[in-house]
């Protein structure tokens, strides 16, 4: 294989009954003239590649126009922008989305703590 990409999953799930919520898979990888890219597939029927820039901890990625494909069935998104930061020990992302119906919307935040491990 030799290139270099990190496998990436996420899920997200309702705190009170575990309800799954959210789930996405795919790979980052480093792009062209310092940039990052990323495929993922959603279990909505969407398939969604997006460029993106390390600004200090902050990495950024964002779709383009057709960089977001839906199988005849899938849900009905138009773009997406994620963000990544870190700060300290707390890993902080965020999903926003549009569709044919709604705006540029906030559709998922999430954060992640390092937690110490007994030695």
């Amino acid at each position: 294989m030799g290139d270099a990409f990190l496998g990436y999953s996420q899920r997200g799930w309702l705190l009170d009954d575990g309800s799954p919520l959210h789930l996405e898979r795919g790979f980052m990888r480093p792009g062209r003239d310092g940039g990052y890219e990323l495929t993922l597939a959603h279990p909505l029927g969407l398939t969604e590649v997006a460029h993106g820039r390390l600004d200090g901890t902050s990495l950024t990625f964002d779709t383009g126009e057709g960089d977001v494909r839906r199988t005849a069935t899938g849900m009905h998104v138009v773009a997406l922008s994620r963000r990544y930061a870190v700060d300290g020990n707390t890993l902080r992302s965020s999903l926003d989305m549009t569709t044919d119906e709604t705006p540029h919307t906030r559709h998922l935040d999430a954060e992640l703590r390092r937690v110490a491990t007994p030695d």
